[in-house]
């Protein structure tokens, strides 16, 4: 998938979409369903048997390929030659999509790209840099997830009181499972969510929000 071909349907749209919009560029490119199916998530057994753990092992290490490698222990990743990776969720309720993604030192999730891809219309750069928000906690109030929070952890961990599920073999409770349902993992009813690559999405939105920003701050600075 391309962001132009989104941010483009957005338009066409007047920013209001259907999972029948999204399904013909979403399985036009490389993805993997990053939504929960029924009660896999009642505990850690049940993930695994579900199958979902393997594929949410997978979309981690597919988020985790944009971030910078100084973060990332040693040997964990090859040359990565196909970042651009994210997760795009559809809210049928909103009918209105959200992007989670990391960059190379932090988490964001575009939260409307319906607002999103106005902003860029209207040429209000600053607004959609700052429309872009970190993941927050399962308690907001502790602020955003930090990256060394997430990489280095053993993905592979699906016991109870490890790297998805607590000590209470409760999901939604772990700094992974709580990025998960950022995007409405558990909500099969009301989201759909695809783990994505889009080819040309650090150029649209990764470098291109990096150095807007700079602009952004090297303005406020100057006028400070």
């Amino acid at each position: 998938m391309q962001f132009y071909e989104l941010s483009s349907l957005f338009a066409i749209k007047s920013g209001r979409v259907t999972a029948a919009d999204l399904v013909p560029l979403v399985e036009a490119s490389d993805f993997i369903p990053a939504i929960s199916i029924d009660d896999s998530t009642a505990d850690s057994h049940d993930w695994v048997a579900s199958g979902q753990a393997t594929q949410g092992q997978e979309i981690a290490m597919n988020l985790l390929k944009n971030v910078s490698p100084a973060l990332l222990p040693t040997g964990f990743f090859p040359a990565k030659i196909d970042s651009g990776w994210c997760v795009l969720s559809f809210n049928e309720v909103e009918s209105d999509c959200s992007i989670t993604f990391f960059s190379k030192n932090t988490t964001h999730c575009i939260e409307s790209l319906r607002e999103f891809t106005q902003y860029i219309s209207d040429k209000d750069y600053s607004s959609a840099v700052f429309s872009m928000k970190p993941i927050m906690k399962r308690d907001a109030s502790e602020g955003p997830i930090a990256l060394k929070e997430l990489v280095g952890q053993n993905l592979g961990d699906f016991e109870e009181d490890g790297t998805w599920f607590d000590s209470d073999d409760d999901w939604g409770y772990t700094e992974w499972s709580t990025l998960f349902n950022s995007w409405g993992y558990q909500k099969p009813f009301s989201h759909t969510a695809w783990c994505i690559r889009m080819e040309d999405f650090e150029k649209q939105i990764l470098n291109w929000s990096k150095t807007s920003l700079n602009e952004l701050l090297d303005f406020i600075n100057a006028k400070v």
